[in-house]
């Protein structure tokens, strides 16, 4: 926070109760209710509402009148108990839309507002495989893991292991990686048209990245007069991302991307610096590329009337 750093300690039920300092001194307590109002704590080091990160791990955006949680993909109201909108995936998360962790915030978790959060349980059988080896499965895992799917594909761990829900089949692209996005992994590469391969986008471009298709995936607008969604425009730059088909154009001065033929799901998209750090916005440039993809060469126009289009 600032130039200070602070480490965060939670409880078994995954709440941050406490923050220290690198010198080990408590800068700040919290104590919660069932769900997640907040029942008091002490602020030593006057973070006066900066210390985002509080129940279950959530970030809080309590400014005295409204105080809520971002749960990635919804909005918690700790004070109802209940998320602010309906869950996005349907009956598939329960028959109540709104109910936060099946109204079991003791025992269940709900991390990405999406469902009630799932445990090692629900993995036996399965090895967790950090840098080519075997580790023990654990709930910070579970989630982080279950949030990397739900972010980048839109469907969560236990569909990519079932097999119920995975990303668009037929790809080769990617050289040897430690997981399954070629473009953004750590340690991740990609191949070129010479069999070589080389480094891709930094984590902090990836995480942009997937931020800005997580906004459009969740818009209800329309990007042209017939009916095109810029939920699909999302729903395809991440398969398209995960494909090892969005590269990296470094800075080529004003150029924000450029679409590449074979235009459609297997055509590539080149993202360049001015796209990260443009007034308009990453997600902007996506849609532009994207909207290419969709009607082919010559499409400038169309491209550009999108962009303000979305999100």
């Amino acid at each position: 926070m600032g130039s200070s750093t602070y480490f965060a300690h939670r409880d078994i039920e995954g709440n941050v109760i406490a923050l220290t300092g690198t010198n080990s001194s408590l800068a700040r307590t919290y104590d919660y209710g069932a769900f997640g109002t907040s029942e008091g704590g002490t602020d030593y080091a006057n973070f006066a509402g900066k210390d985002r990160a509080r129940f279950k791990g959530a970030l809080s955006f309590g400014d005295g009148v409204a105080d809520l949680y971002y749960m990635r993909n919804r909005w918690f109201e700790p004070g109802t108990g209940r998320f602010l909108s309906e869950d996005p995936l349907g009956l598939e998360g329960g028959i109540n839309p709104y109910v936060f962790a099946q109204d079991d915030p003791v025992n269940a978790r709900d991390p990405n507002g999406l469902d009630m959060g799932l445990t090692c349980a629900d993995f036996e059988g399965y090895a967790f495989i950090e840098n080519g080896v075997a580790v023990p499965c654990s709930q910070d895992r579970v989630d982080a893991l279950n949030g990397w799917f739900h972010e980048r594909y839109f469907f969560g761990l236990l569909d990519a292991v079932n097999g119920t829900r995975v990303p668009l089949p037929g790809y080769t692209d990617g050289c040897t990686f430690t997981g399954a996005d070629p473009a953004c992994d750590p340690g991740a590469w990609f191949r070129y048209g010479d069999g070589t391969c080389a480094p891709q986008y930094t984590l902090e471009m990836c995480d942009e990245f997937y931020s800005a298709t997580s906004l459009l995936y969740h818009s209800d607008n329309f990007w042209n007069d017939q009916g095109g969604r810029c939920s699909d425009l999302a729903f395809n730059a991440t398969n398209r991302m995960a494909a090892g088909r969005y590269t990296w154009g470094g800075d080529q001065g004003s150029q924000a991307g450029e679409a590449y033929a074979p235009y459609g799901p297997r055509g590539e998209v080149e993202l360049d610096a001015a796209a990260f750090v443009s007034s308009f916005g990453l997600w902007a440039w996506i849609v532009h590329e994207e909207v290419h993809q969709v009607l082919g060469p010559n499409s400038d126009p169309q491209a550009y009337a999108a962009m303000p289009r979305c999100p």
